[in-house]
């Protein structure tokens, strides 16, 4: 009796890992293998700041992605930084795409997406030059993240000051964005929706250009809020607050508007017109 009892017990078993990797070999297959477009712009953003930005793309781990990096008519050590730029894109078969006229950032985004020719399904991740991805294991994690219907995502990040991190700087739970959606009242909100910025081709092509520029020329402040409100509006909710840090912003770099008050000042008023203007209806219900 015991016997039979054990005999059973162990069939049981048996049966029960073989379910369980049945249900692993399924699930992984049909894991999505999502293909990311990174974005990077540049304008002066200093050797080794460029440097360390390329490396952070270069050493990820998931590699289904392709890579434009865009220079904004860069004025300073531009023959340095080119090589750089040549090199990675060389063994990587990365695009390079150098402007002869300085645009902004947005329009240099633009420019970089224009580049890779997305497809719908496919995912821009936006970086600056002189910012880096957190880890080598950003991509996967986003990789993850968009397994559902999930349309765009912003998150948290580290300041780097002279070598040193800041704490985090969002907390996703704080927010009541059940709230936010319901009321459409992104533009209202205190600006949360930030680095590491990703979105699908497919929800970023639904912006009016002309929202995103000032006397028919590209808005060169704000450009964040710019993008991001349009497509969180567009969303219908399909967004996500990622709470683990993937993005170091520089925040101490020469070029940057916090610390120059005449472009900090312009970026305020970028800011102002944008959260005035109306605000974009639900198309991905």
């Amino acid at each position: 009796m015991i016997q039979n009892i054990i005999i059973i017990l162990i069939v049981l078993i048996i049966v029960l890992i073989v379910k369980q990797r049945i249900y692993n070999e399924a699930f992984t297959n049909l894991k999505k293998k999502n293909k990311f477009c990174v974005i990077i712009t540049t304008f002066n953003p200093g050797v080794d700041y460029l440097y360390k930005c390329l490396s952070s793309v270069d050493n990820q781990t998931y590699k289904n992605f392709d890579l434009c990096i865009v220079d904004d008519a860069s004025t300073q050590n531009v023959e340095e930084l080119h090589k750089i730029i040549n090199s990675y894109c060389s063994k990587n078969n990365w695009k390079f795409y150098k402007r002869t006229e300085n645009i902004g950032p947005l329009g240099t985004r633009i420019d970089a997406i224009n580049q890779l020719n997305p497809h719908n399904e496919d995912i821009i991740v936006s970086v600056d030059g002189d910012d880096e991805l957190n880890d080598n294991d950003v991509l996967s994690k986003l990789n993850k993240i968009y397994q559902d219907d999930t349309l765009i995502t912003f998150g948290n990040y580290v300041n780097s000051t002279n070598n040193k991190l800041s704490k985090p700087r969002i907390k996703c739970r704080k927010h009541d964005f059940k709230k936010i959606i319901t009321n459409n009242s992104f533009r209202k909100y205190k600006w949360i929706f930030t680095h590491l910025k990703t979105f699908k081709y497919k929800l970023y092509k639904e912006i009016n250009h002309d929202n995103l520029k000032m006397n028919d020329k590209y808005i060169k402040s704000a450009t964040d809020l710019a993008l991001m409100y349009p497509m969180l509006e567009m969303c219908s909710g399909k967004f996500k607050c990622v709470q683990n840090v993937m993005y170091k912003y520089n925040r101490t770099h020469p070029e940057s508007h916090n610390i120059d008050s005449v472009k900090l000042k312009k970026q305020k008023k970028n800011a102002k017109y944008i959260r005035h203007l109306k605000p974009y209806e639900n198309k991905f219900i």
